[in-house]
């Protein structure tokens, strides 16, 4: 649902010219042209070859999950240490009991292994 109403509104912010933005002149007509552009392409090409359109949601899928949730948090984690965020660490004297530290050990090669 999000996708086409985002894909319906990138249409509709694309296609429509700039003095008919605001104005509520055909906006029926614009609103049908943009669900047009959006769902009749996939629903064709989907009609014509079912298969290939499992296919490409399957690969999509498979893709899309390994990446959100096996190669972005490693890559977060290494962001977050590279900065060097204040994370304090109790250290009996220096400087006043504190020092910076991670906030997960392990260090680069646990976070290649995860």
């Amino acid at each position: 649902i999000g996708f086409v109403l985002a894909l319906t509104n990138f249409f509709a912010d694309v296609l429509a010219p700039a003095d008919q933005r605001d104005t509520g002149k055909d906006v029926d007509l614009r609103k049908m042209r943009d669900f047009s552009l959006t769902l009749l392409p996939p629903l064709a090409i989907s009609c014509y070859d079912p298969t290939l359109f499992f296919q490409a949601i399957d690969k999509a899928g498979a893709f899309g999950v390994s990446v959100l949730f096996g190669f972005l948090p490693a890559w977060m984690a290494l962001a977050q240490r590279a900065k060097e965020l204040p994370v304090l660490i109790a250290s009996p004297g220096f400087l006043g009991g504190y020092q910076r530290g991670p906030l997960v050990p392990g260090g680069v090669i646990s976070l290649a292994l995860a």
